[in-house]
């Protein structure tokens, strides 16, 4: 590689990049807030059940996080354009 003159090279900062998904408890934020809405409503109207539901889907999205940290967007994203891609 070549070596930039003085002045042709920035720091670029990883704030500035958004190269990061936000994660909360493993998964990402929006996927979290839903989750834990969700579980709140199912536990106010006594639906037992959908408690160990909450648990499954939270730690199924912290896997899926660790594999691709964006897998949220992209799927939201196939999800919004899916009629554009008709084949």
């Amino acid at each position: 590689m070549s070596e930039l003159p003085d002045g042709f090279a920035v720091p670029i900062y990883r704030a500035v990049l958004k190269a990061e998904a936000r994660l909360s408890l493993g998964a990402p934020r929006d996927f979290t807030i839903i989750n834990v809405a969700g579980a709140a409503i199912a536990f106010l109207w006594r639906l037992w059940p959908l408690l160990p539901l909450a648990v499954v889907l939270q730690l199924g999205a912290a896997w899926a996080t660790r594999l691709d940290p964006h897998w949220l967007a992209k799927g939201w994203r196939v999800w919004r354009y899916k009629a554009y891609y008709k084949s």
